[in-house]
């Protein structure tokens, strides 16, 4: 007598067909729980960068980093054309962080810094010079940084906000 200890196709069907419905519920969690790791990434980013402006501003008796310094006409110029981030690195901060949002952007795996004054024109994604964008804005005369982009967050806030 012959034991037949091989599985049947059509016991192989069902599991293909169970592993493929538990993966397209699987793969697009895995992908959001990514994005928001970059996001908390990229807020503790700035926070950092908030953090080490404020103590520059206590160490300098009421002054901000770069705020005595001239920008371009355009209202910005990015941090490393005016002194490669020199005013708060490395004495506040090893390096400015890159940018890690998680999405496809121009900006992200960046850490250019574009030199704003307040008040000047301020279009998000628009801070480039050449083929190189700015990941962070920081706003001189007020000590502000922000994310340089107009997307939207995980919860459908918009990263420039945070």
């Amino acid at each position: 007598m012959r034991s037949n200890k091989a599985f049947t196709l059509v016991e192989l069907m069902i599991v293909i067909s169970i592993v493929g419905m538990l993966s397209t519920i699987a793969i697009p969690k895995f992908v959001d729980m990514m994005r928001k790791a970059n996001e908390a990434v990229t807020k503790s980013n700035l926070g950092v960068l908030r953090t080490v402006t404020a103590i520059y501003y206590a160490d300098h008796t009421g002054v901000w980093p770069y705020q005595n310094m001239d920008v371009d006409s355009d209202d910005y110029s990015l941090m490393s054309a005016l002194d490669d981030g020199a005013a708060i690195a490395p004495k506040y901060i090893r390096a400015v962080p890159a940018m890690q949002t998680g999405q496809r952007l121009l900006i992200d795996g960046l850490s250019e810094v574009a030199v704003a004054i307040d008040g000047g024109t301020f279009d998000y994604d628009t801070r480039a010079d050449g083929d190189q964008a700015a990941a962070w804005v920081y706003l001189k005369d007020i000590g502000a940084w922000y994310v340089n982009s107009n997307e939207l967050d995980t919860k459908g806030v918009g990263i420039h906000t945070w």
